[in-house]
């Protein structure tokens, strides 16, 4: 992170800008449309979104940098962009594009503090 640092429990950004460190809480889900939340394997082909929201006392808290990995059946890693979609939610779409077990872990940085991990399955076609 570029011009800025952490030190204890202080954030100090640039122009002298201090302040605290939030560790906040990390809600992760698979949604396969914007409205539909996801616990079935997603069908082979479809587009997914990681969604990540942060918060503090149940307030949303936006943080200075969120990244996210995601790890394929084969073993491959891969580190898609993330965009923040509104205070304290950000989210990548990736594609269902092999069948199996993927991993994904979603971590933030800066003034907040949280990570998670989770996993979702993609089915194989009947075809």
């Amino acid at each position: 992170m570029y011009g800025a640092s952490a030190y204890g429990n202080t954030y100090y950004g640039g122009e002298g800008a201090v302040s605290p460190i939030i560790t906040a809480e990390l809600v992760l889900e698979i949604r396969t449309s914007p409205q539909m939340p996801s616990t079935e394997p997603i069908p082979l082909g479809n587009d997914i979104a990681i969604m990540a929201s942060f918060l503090d006392a149940d307030e949303a808290v936006e943080p200075t940098t969120v990244v996210c990995e995601i790890r394929s059946p084969q073993g491959t890693i891969s580190r898609p962009s993330v965009e923040r979609v509104s205070l304290g939610v950000w989210q990548t779409i990736v594609a269902a594009s092999l069948p199996g077990r993927w991993e994904y872990r979603v971590q933030a940085g800066g003034n907040v503090i949280a990570a998670g991990e989770s996993v979702y399955w993609v089915a194989n076609s009947s075809i």
